[in-house]
């Protein structure tokens, strides 16, 4: 039901039942924006009960980590440009690195870590994501400037539902499922 709310703004955007005015247009964005919200705590919700279970499902495959990290990258576009934060990307994330991985699963991931950075970043700051070849394996590091995690919630940082005493420059809000999944 939530992504129907989506397909019915883009109808409204596009000027299906009328003319709308710049104001509306934002809006609807922002509509928009906290309706995916909402898409990724019901979904965050259900991956965390299936793990929880053991019945949580990867199907690997060989896949291109550039062009994952590309897709995560892109997702969270409009969000870093609606709050003035810079996505930079550098150029070794560019590169073709084969692993066998969950293609879904690795988006999300990377989508949660970054959409925490541009959460936590302070306006005109950037969030730079980077890909490392390490010992024949690849690491993503995702670096912001936002106020980092305490070193006393360090430990407690991918426990469900936990939210650090940090708080996002915006007053944004999270439901602290995304580091856990």
């Amino acid at each position: 039901p939530l992504m129907s709310l989506v397909g019915y703004t883009s109808l409204l955007m596009d000027g299906a039942y009328g003319s709308v005015t710049e104001k509306q247009i934002q809006i609807i964005r922002r509509f928009r924006i906290l309706v995916s919200y909402m898409s990724s705590i019901v979904t965050n919700l259900l991956d965390l009960e299936s793990l929880e279970r053991g019945t949580l499902r990867l199907c690997k495959q060989r896949e291109n980590l550039s062009s994952i990290v590309e897709e995560a990258i892109e997702l969270h576009g409009q969000a870093a440009r609606e709050k003035e934060v810079v996505l930079a990307v550098d150029d070794g994330a560019l590169l073709e690195i084969p692993i066998h991985a969950d293609r879904n699963r690795m988006v999300q991931i990377l989508s949660n870590v970054i959409s925490n950075a541009i959460k936590y970043s302070p306006p005109k700051q950037s969030v730079t994501v980077a890909i490392q070849r390490h010992n024949g394996s690849a690491r993503v590091r995702v670096a912001d400037r936002g106020p980092g995690i305490p070193e006393e919630e360090r430990d407690r940082v991918f426990q469900a539902f936990f939210q650090g005493s940090s708080r996002p420059p915006n007053g944004e809000k999270g439901a602290g499922l995304g580091l856990c999944i």
